[in-house]
């Protein structure tokens, strides 16, 4: 069940301080679906929160290795829902909406709602519909930035948290497993994320 977001706003629910033993690393990629491609769309927090988070959860529960598309959530389903099937597929979105949206509807499958880099639009089916309703999340709560041990303390209990963060030009072309640190240049937008 995926209840974990780092987000913190009064009227959000807040998770209760993580005063437990923190081991000195952690690492939950093994049990996540490759990594996707949002193209040029304003997406990401669907992929964080859809493709990535939920698959991950659905993944550790129905025994999905995500080789197929009907073993992945669909981003384009969250996305084209909350954008209301606008033409412009550049404009993002809150984390605390996709997390709502996900509450209240669910997702179906990237096999019964296909991502489309070009067009964010399509409305689904009814059919769809009943299936994104088979992927609800029950609640979700938001960590507090500042105290990172609790969004540790979270991960190394099998959770993994969403984020968000400013970003520069430089992240749009960062490659390989150099670590991104870049505080000083610009900030050109947001990017959603999971830990």
């Amino acid at each position: 069940e995926f209840r974990r977001v780092l987000f913190r706003s009064r009227s959000f629910t807040s998770v209760p301080r993580f005063r437990n033993w923190l081991p000195r690393e952690v690492d939950l990629s093994a049990r996540f679906p490759r990594a996707g491609s949002q193209g040029q769309q304003g997406s990401c927090t669907a992929w964080a929160v859809g493709y990535a988070v939920r698959s991950y959860y659905e993944g550790s529960r129905r025994n999905w290795t995500f080789d197929s598309p009907s073993q992945l959530i669909s981003p384009a389903y969250i996305y084209n829902q909350l954008h209301e099937y606008k033409s412009d597929c550049s404009e993002g979105t809150p984390i605390s909406y996709a997390l709502n949206l996900m509450k209240t509807q669910g997702a179906p499958t990237m096999g019964s709602f296909p991502y489309m880099f070009d067009r964010c639009n399509v409305r689904p089916s009814p059919m769809v519909t009943s299936e994104a309703n088979r992927f609800r999340i029950r609640s979700w709560q938001a960590l507090d930035p500042k105290k990172l041990d609790d969004a540790k303390g979270h991960i190394h209990r099998g959770n993994p948290v969403v984020f968000g963060m400013d970003i520069s030009a430089d992240f749009e072309i960062w490659t390989g497993d150099r670590i991104y640190d870049d505080t000083t240049s610009p900030r050109t937008g947001g990017h959603a994320m999971v830990i």
